[in-house]
């Protein structure tokens, strides 16, 4: 008769070298990141932080209610916050962004302001019709971003004869400073929350832009990335 012979799994669990208890296996299988999606958009939060509902559905293709129910459970966990923004409701990672970065990278993700001001940053005192050749916006559309952008003092216009042109300021590498100096707070609080969900997490990377950390729940490690210059990934 041949010997059953034990397999990793169980080799492990016999040499007590695996990670988890029965506490944590029931802790972890609440925690919202269970969910892959959730997971998915807790990530893309991070580099597009403050978009909108209709935003976050059409990048993954759910629909409105399905997303609704998802950032629902990461607000109830303190991963995600949400701000109201007047007609817009918009989302972003817990512990990431300042107070005044909120109205900027709202208006940023969620309009076309994000794609005039990223043409404007590669090619400074760009006419308002070449901006609307570059970015493919008509003209009117183009002069209304300018004029929201300029209102924020993300940009400068200046008259040449029956036109304008646009500068950008140094407010955008300012607010990117600032956020910066926020990188460590937002990790180490990502981190924490996941430790006191029994994910057993592990950053894998930290560096300048952003973190890698995985987790463990219910027996499988999954791993995530989070970006911590929002303002760099918005535009790109």
């Amino acid at each position: 008769m041949s010997k059953i012979r034990p397999g990793k799994a169980l080799k492990a669990i016999l040499s007590g070298s695996t990670e988890v208890s029965a506490d944590d296996i029931r802790k972890s299988a609440k925690s919202p990141l269970r969910h892959p999606v959730r997971r998915r958009i807790l990530e893309y939060l991070s580099r597009r932080p403050c978009s909108s509902l209709t935003g976050i559905s059409a990048e993954f293709r759910i629909a409105l209610p399905t997303v609704k129910w998802h950032l629902a459970k990461l607000l109830e966990e303190k991963y995600v916050r949400k701000a109201d923004m007047g007609k817009l409701v918009v989302f972003y990672p817990e512990d990431l962004l300042d107070a005044g970065d909120i109205p900027l990278l709202s208006m940023l993700c969620n309009g076309m302001e994000g794609k005039a001001l990223a043409a404007i940053i590669e090619q400074p005192g760009l006419k308002t019709g070449e901006l609307a050749g570059i970015t493919g916006l008509d003209y009117q559309a183009c002069a209304r971003a300018a004029r929201r952008l300029e209102s924020s003092n993300l940009v400068a216009s200046v008259s040449d004869g029956r036109s304008r042109r646009h500068y950008p300021t140094n407010l955008l590498p300012q607010r990117s400073a600032a956020l910066s100096r926020r990188a460590d707070t937002f990790r180490r609080t990502t981190v924490r929350r996941m430790e006191d969900e029994r994910l057993k997490p592990k950053v894998l990377s930290s560096k300048i832009g952003g973190f890698t950390v995985s987790a463990l729940i219910l027996g499988e490690r999954f791993t995530m990335t989070f970006s911590t210059q929002p303002y760099a990934t918005v535009l790109a």
